[in-house]
């Protein structure tokens, strides 16, 4: 809320990866959730960190939450890992 308050149009988030992979799917959804309605008029982009994700299917999970908690953005990482094994 700080930061829109001081003028910032775009917020960027990182799931909690190890909510996702111990499969608190409900913890990682309410986080989004509750960053969107903190957001107000700016977008919310979420970061998943697919490296950390570990499986494609993780991904296209978390890809799903982030979608439905409200993410304006999806993004599939940061660049600091490196991506997923099948």
């Amino acid at each position: 809320r700080r930061a829109v308050e001081f003028g910032a149009d775009e917020i960027d988030m990182v799931i909690d990866r190890g909510a996702m992979l111990s499969g608190d799917y409900g913890k990682v959804f309410d986080e989004i959730a509750r960053t969107k309605d903190a957001c107000g008029p700016a977008h919310l982009k979420v970061i998943l960190e697919t490296g950390e994700l570990v499986t494609y299917d993780n991904v296209r999970r978390a890809s799903w939450l982030a979608m439905l908690a409200g993410a304006d953005f999806v993004k599939t990482s940061t660049g600091k890992i490196c991506q997923p094994r099948r």
